[in-house]
């Protein structure tokens, strides 16, 4: 019944689209014109020149869509086609505004800028109470030049915290005290209120050094050569909890603060390499101490030894556990003297070595051995960025990479801090400090006066120094 119904249907369409015409023979149906639909708009001539005008358009449009987004653009005033680049901003404090070669753009990040010429620029963001910063950039074609992660650096004037003389200064990891040396005495600030307390004070050593645990605010206190005389321990929370780790009869050779966050300290004498719980008093035997010299990384032993044959170093992993060498290191790399060699740090499965009598330091990694030429070193707390430099160069260090020069001067580099996540550097040369933007080589200065030491507070951006500004000497806070 559907399928009578439908035909029926059809045969009466039929009939009405060709009238009459349906009679005719084929032999004589093909000299009649073609029929319209009744009152349509488009007739056949009309509908074959939209046609061709999709057409043609599709042609003159698709060319110039594949050449917008291949980076071209056609400079109506010139009458020529030219190729453009593009600029990405995003910097810190996100109302920070930018000018580009002298045009300036708008406030607020990020900012994008497309359909930039291919040229030099000078470019220069600000922010009020910032200091600006200022880069010279090239636009190529068809390229995006990415400015970020950058934090501008407040513009304000030191406060003093005390006018009493310090020498060395060191930040416990949470920033919350600051320790300082001044020959024989040792005194905490505290960073929240700025008061002072002396806590130690030796007549046995001229020089003391300090390291703080890495978890709570347990002080370590040396003096700064080993064999120590003095090797202290002080809980800068109680002060009246000491403990003493020096014996007559065993002189202490190496200490060293775990790593984690156990707050465990080893140490080592001539004989034996033993460990210290500084809150239970527990002391325990790690190892027979028979090596050139050892390091604790990630509660594994790290040790320094002579091959078999004592032309070779070895330095051998997990030395108490599951030991295995990382690198056994010829002579023609090393001096032939390994006494004058030792652990100085390590981390993430490398180890930097020392040499005692000359401003060279080896870092082994799985991938090979590299000799720098540096006094002193420190591994941020960014990115496992390593840093090593002398009063000339600053050399850096990525994991999986090679050692690469990243600055040099003759103004005298003393000291090296991260200020911020960005691993923005401060500098402190023989007469002023400067800051660092490591990835796009720019500078600004900070102190415009010498200091003898400096620790950054880099989650709260306080730079904390000691030494003369103006006409007052003592120690100083910057917030930056």
């Amino acid at each position: 019944m559907t399928i009578t119904i439908f035909l029926d249907s059809m045969i009466i369409l039929h009939k009405s689209v060709i009238g009459n015409h349906s009679r005719l023979t084929p032999l004589t149906s093909h000299l009649i014109p073609k029929m319209e639909y009744p009152n349509t708009r488009l007739t056949r001539p009309i509908r074959r020149a939209i046609l061709g005008l999709f057409i043609a358009s599709f042609f003159i449009i698709s060319p110039l869509i594949v050449m917008y987004t291949q980076g071209y653009r056609y400079d109506w005033q010139n009458g020529r086609r030219r190729e453009i680049g593009a600029v990405s901003i995003d910097v810190e404090p996100i109302d920070a505004n930018a000018n580009l070669g002298g045009v300036e753009i708008k406030s607020g990040m990020p900012i994008r800028l497309n359909n930039i010429t291919p040229r030099k620029y000078h470019l220069k963001i600000s922010a009020s109470g910032y200091y600006d910063w200022n880069k010279d950039i090239e636009v190529q074609n068809k390229q995006t030049v990415y400015i970020k992660e950058i934090g501008l650096l407040k513009k304000n004037n030191p406060q003093i915290i005390t006018t009493t003389t310090v020498d060395d200064l060191y930040l416990s990891s949470d920033s919350a005290l600051l320790a300082g040396v001044n020959g024989r005495q040792v005194m905490i600030f505290n960073t929240q209120n700025n008061s002072m307390t002396k806590i130690f004070s030796d007549k046995k050593t001229e020089s003391l050094a300090v390291a703080w645990s890495k978890k709570g605010h347990r002080l370590l206190i040396t003096d700064k050569v080993a064999p120590f005389d003095t090797a202290m321990i002080i809980d800068a929370d109680n002060f009246s909890k000491k403990i003493d780790l020096t014996t007559e009869s065993a002189p202490i050779t190496k200490i060293q603060w775990s790593d984690d966050d156990s707050g465990i300290i080893y140490y080592s004498t001539e004989k034996e390499i033993r460990s210290l719980n500084p809150i239970t008093g527990n002391s325990a035997r790690v190892a027979t101490n028979k090596y050139v010299d050892w390091y604790m990384e990630g509660g594994a032993l790290w040790t320094m030894q002579t091959a078999s044959n004592t032309q070779n170093l070895r330095i051998v992993k997990d030395t108490a556990g599951f030991a295995s060498d990382l690198s056994i290191i010829d002579t023609e790399v090393l001096p032939a003297d390994f006494n004058n060699l030792s652990i100085v740090t390590g981390a993430r499965g490398q180890i930097l070595l020392k040499n005692a009598s000359q401003s060279l330091m080896y870092l082994v990694a799985p991938q090979g051995t590299y000799k720098i030429a540096a006094n002193d070193y420190l591994i941020s707390p960014y990115n496992n960025w390593w840093l090593f430099w002398t009063p000339w160069e600053l050399i850096t260090y990525s994991e999986g990479g090679e050692p690469m020069l990243l600055n040099r001067s003759g103004e005298g580099l003393k000291q090296v801090v991260p200020l911020d996540k960005y691993n923005t550097l401060a500098l402190s040369w023989n007469k002023n400090t400067t800051a660092l933007f490591p990835y796009y080589l720019v500078t600004d200065e900070l102190i415009k006066s010498a200091v003898r030491s400096f620790e950054a507070d880099s989650v709260n951006h306080i730079l904390y120094f000691s030494g003369k500004y103006g006409d007052s000497d003592g120690v100083w806070k910057l917030n930056y």
